[in-house]
């Protein structure tokens, strides 16, 4: 029989070489997933995230930035609508709160440029209720902001999107 111009047996042949060689790349692999991609590289020193919270007749106002440290102009990205979330602790690290809890955010790829030395700033309110809609109890608590933006060739430090601030309900 005779096989688009090869002899019988080559088609045979380049699978028995495939088997082989993936079986070569089996025993080399660790057990990870294989991702083609090369991993993205660790970015640091290119924003600074502050966090300012004042409780004002029975809530707490939160203002938040994240700050362009890097000094060059950066496009940066969202993967969705939700540019930030807020999540507040009890003094056990207890969850009391989650800004984002019960939002529904647009799947869009967002991009844009943060010029140097500029910021994102964003302003919410804190109900001081809980997730469950009751009222917080007195005491002390940590109140952290989460921002959520890319990078297109490297990951950011999650520290440098991220700020705390320790507050008291009374």
């Amino acid at each position: 029989m005779y096989l688009g111009g090869c002899a019988q047996g080559a088609p045979q042949q380049a699978q028995s070489s495939a088997v082989i060689l993936a079986q070569a790349d089996a025993a080399e692999h660790d057990g990870s997933p294989i991702n083609k991609t090369p991993p993205a590289q660790m970015a640091s020193g290119l924003f600074k995230t502050a966090l300012v919270v004042a409780q004002e007749d029975g809530r707490m106002k939160l203002n938040f930035s994240v700050h362009n440290t890097s000094g060059k102009d950066l496009s940066i990205s969202h993967g969705s609508g939700q540019h930030y979330d807020i999540v507040v602790y009890d003094s056990l690290d207890q969850e009391v709160y989650r800004w984002s809890v019960n939002k529904a955010f647009t799947q869009a790829l967002i991009v844009r440029t943060l010029q140097k030395d500029d910021q994102l700033s964003f302003n919410e309110v804190w109900d001081l209720l809980d997730s469950e809609g009751k009222r917080a109890p007195p005491g002390d608590y940590k109140v952290q902001v989460h921002v959520m933006i890319g990078l297109k060739n490297a990951e950011i430090s999650p520290d440098e999107l991220t700020d705390t601030v320790n507050v008291t309900i009374r």
